[in-house]
């Protein structure tokens, strides 16, 4: 008999390990630029590649695009760049709205 392998979802611990510790109170990273969509949070989650951004890119996701913030992506919504320019940084971390739409858009669109 086949087993089926039920994965569990990641967290945003595991989809981006260096923003959770540094919102977390564990320290920075020097990689880390909440500005730059490559080392922002979202570009963690893509190994550090901006190609997520370029409509012209396999690796392009609306989605993904606006949480880093780019204009025009979401609507209505708090961008994960606003989490941090309002400085939310706490252990509730994985409580917050946008970082759980996050973390279930990543776990539905891009987990294989």
């Amino acid at each position: 008999m086949s087993q089926i392998q039920i994965q569990k979802p990641l967290t945003f611990e595991q989809i981006c390990p260096l923003w959770f510790t540094a919102l977390t109170g564990g320290g920075k990273s020097q990689i880390l630029n909440w500005a730059d969509f490559r080392h922002c949070m979202v570009g963690e989650a893509y190994g550090f590649d901006k190609s997520y951004i370029n409509p012209t890119s396999s690796l392009f996701c609306k989605a993904c695009a606006g949480f880093a913030g780019l204009n025009g992506c979401m609507e209505d919504k708090r961008t994960l760049l606003e989490i941090l320019r309002h400085e939310w940084i706490s252990k509730e971390l994985n409580n917050e709205p946008t970082v759980q739409e996050f973390v279930k858009h990543w776990n539905e669109c891009h987990v294989k």
